[in-house]
């Protein structure tokens, strides 16, 4: 059956190697897609989600898509409008205040979407994620710097300091630190 499914998508998985170098097993290469080759690019990751979704559904959880790049949400946008067929799960998770004006109509309620608003954790949640050996006063220092958000939380956390300090901590890569340094200042 797999080998059935490859052949079938043949055409397909040529077409997605243009964009996906690892699929045709060579290396990347920064050609631009010209409108009508991306199209057809869109609906052939269309129908590969729809392939592999056959029998039994497929899940495709994105996180984090207020990052996405303009291409990446060019695609989402497209799989949004033309929702790939066959039992496919589309979730998209996203911060709204940080979602980039190109996401804007992209994550706007369609008839077929569902939309969930995750709060922010509370201060008992804090103090639970972050345990009893941080305290008290550490806790509540955290929980107010990170405004109860998970992925801050966690950083602060790690940092041994409640505020973010201006050098590059252990581990943390550069890009990520400067973002979360304009989230957390501004």
């Amino acid at each position: 059956m797999e080998d059935t499914l490859v052949r079938r998508q043949r055409p397909a998985i040529s077409l997605l190697a243009s964009v996906f170098p690892a699929l045709a097993g060579e290396p990347a290469d920064d050609t631009q897609l010209s409108p009508f080759t991306r199209n057809r690019f869109y609906r052939a990751v269309r129908g590969v989600l729809e392939e592999l979704a056959a029998p039994g559904g497929l899940a495709l959880v994105l996180d984090d898509v207020h990052w996405a790049d303009e291409a990446s949400a060019e695609l989402l946008g497209y799989l949004v409008r033309h929702p790939p067929g066959g039992g496919v799960l589309m979730a998209l998770a996203y911060r709204p205040a940080q979602a980039p004006s190109h996401l804007a109509k992209l994550v706007q309620p369609a008839m077929h979407a569902h939309r969930l608003t995750v709060d922010p954790l509370s201060h008992a949640e804090v103090e639970e994620f972050v345990g009893p050996a941080a305290g008290p006063a550490r806790s509540q220092v955290l929980y107010e710097v990170s405004g109860g958000n998970p992925f801050y939380l966690e950083v602060l956390a790690d940092l041994g300091s409640p505020v973010m300090a201006e050098t590059t901590p252990g581990g943390l890569p550069a890009d990520l630190r400067t973002a979360l340094k304009l989230e957390l200042i501004g």
